[in-house]
């Protein structure tokens, strides 16, 4: 693509011997795939930007896509999504010849890498493709409609097989659905899944619950340091005990911040991808939680005695130790 000599996508995995091409078998192809755990969603996407190591990056699925005699449509996604960010920067000349190209290469019947899309789609591209062509527009969504049905082809039937082959999936207690006990459930609630804890813990959402408590635990001590309302210190206390002791008792089901959380901060952070996702196995976070609010609990007391050397001491380590979780990745 970068010379802008040739068309398409080499679909990896495969031999050459001579002029023979030697496609590799589901056997050859399942000895090279080891499956690995994934927590969270899978997602074809993904792949396809090759954000996973073995054996799930992209160079393992062109194999098995190979092995499973539909490298066309894997080829063709990837010339189509390369396509799309190069088109506009193409002459109206190369964006011709590249478009023919395609179409030569994938879309004309009987092409040597012919996608499996309905005659009525396949015409009507045709038709698009001439009258874009025509009308010398750049339109880098040419192919859209037809790779969408692709994506969706190759979605549901071949990366379905390769996730199963691939990915052990484990069963994963999601903060969302946690939230939402009273909704997202198959079977009706009980006592002991309302006092579940989401386990893996997802960092995003550990370090913002941290930034928020130290955000109040900031409010409270600048209010008691200079003397201004005490119902707002004492608010801004009380809500962050309130928030660690409903999250130590039954995680985020009660918690207001965890709302917060969840369903605002998290998805504002991600539409942006200012911070990836991570879990990590922490069995003990009902005691963490349930030791910082022990500890806010002893801030609040010292504050109502005006035990100062308590309050400063007792609150700026649990601030300042806040401060670090949010914005350094927790261990």
């Amino acid at each position: 693509w970068k010379d802008r000599s040739t068309i398409g996508w080499s679909v990896v995995g495969h031999e050459e011997k001579g002029s023979i091409h030697i496609a590799p078998s589901m056997e050859e192809v399942s000895l090279k795939i080891h499956r690995v755990s994934l927590l969270g969603e899978l997602r074809l996407n993904d792949v396809l930007e090759d954000m996973y190591d073995k054996p799930l990056d992209l160079m393992t699925f062109g194999m098995f896509c190979e092995a499973e005699r539909s490298k066309e449509h894997l080829a063709f996604i990837l010339t189509v999504r390369m396509f799309e960010k190069l088109a506009k920067d193409l002459s109206e000349d190369e964006y011709e010849y590249f478009v023919n190209e395609i179409c030569n290469l994938y879309i004309k019947v009987g092409s040597e890498l012919e996608i499996n899309i309905s005659y009525k789609n396949r015409l009507r591209l045709m038709e698009q493709v001439k009258a874009t062509l025509k009308a010398k527009d750049r339109d880098s969504s040419l192919f859209g409609p037809t790779y969408r049905e692709t994506y969706r082809m190759i979605e549901r039937d071949t990366f379905l097989r390769f996730k199963q082959l691939a990915a052990l999936q484990e069963c994963v207690v999601e903060a969302r659905k946690a939230a939402l006990w009273c909704f997202c459930r198959e079977k009706g609630p009980t006592c002991g899944s309302f006092f579940k804890i989401p386990n893996p813990t997802n960092v995003l959402h550990y370090r913002l619950y941290r930034l928020i408590a130290s955000i109040l635990n900031t409010i409270a001590l600048f209010v008691y340091g200079f003397h201004g309302p005490a119902h707002i210190g004492y608010l801004c206390l009380f809500l962050n005990l309130g928030g660690l002791l409903l999250r130590a008792i039954c995680g985020p089901r009660l918690d207001p911040f965890s709302f917060l959380v969840l369903f605002v901060l998290e998805p504002f952070i991600r539409h942006f991808n200012i911070a990836e996702t991570k879990f990590v196995s922490n069995k003990s976070r009902r005691w963490g939680e349930g030791m910082s609010a022990v500890w806010t609990a002893l801030v609040i007391v010292s504050v109502y005695f005006q035990f100062d050397i308590g309050v400063y001491v007792l609150a700026i380590s649990q601030t300042l130790t806040g401060y670090v979780h949010a914005f350094t990745d927790d261990k």
